[in-house]
């Protein structure tokens, strides 16, 4: 399997930057002052929201029904994660394509708001939309 991850308002990236994930071995390569660096905060500090994603229990659709509040790791203040240009929400998108057939359970693509929370330790994560495989 492979994820296209797709990163908005996060940060550096007030327009959106879109990377590939595949199996094996991912390397980012680049300029300096590119946002190397800031891919890989991303992806430590939304770890715990990318491991219920990759979670083969479904739990990630079930906890993200509607908006809930979510830890982010290694953060102080949870407003420092959110693009200092504007007062826009942070988009993630994951786009799946699969080596074998998927099952019609498998996710397509899943598009996540995450937006300030009221406190300052943790975000509100918002499940925008959810696709699912067509498998006939």
């Amino acid at each position: 399997m492979r994820a296209q991850l797709t990163i908005k308002n996060y940060r550096c990236f007030v327009d959106p930057i879109t990377i590939e994930i595949g199996s094996g071995f991912t390397a980012f390569v680049g300029i300096n002052n590119a946002g190397k660096s800031s891919v890989m905060r991303c992806l430590l500090e939304f770890r715990r929201l990318f491991q219920l994603i990759a979670s083969p229990t479904g739990n990630f659709i079930n906890h993200l029904r509607g908006a809930q509040s979510f830890p982010l790791d290694h953060v102080t203040d949870h407003n420092e994660v959110f693009s200092n240009r504007n007062n826009n929400q942070i988009e993630i998108s994951f786009e799946f394509t699969y080596d074998s057939r998927p099952s019609h359970l498998d996710p397509r693509r899943l598009l996540l708001i995450i937006a300030r929370s009221p406190t300052h330790n943790s975000v509100a994560v918002i499940l925008l939309m959810e696709e699912r495989q067509n498998v006939i």
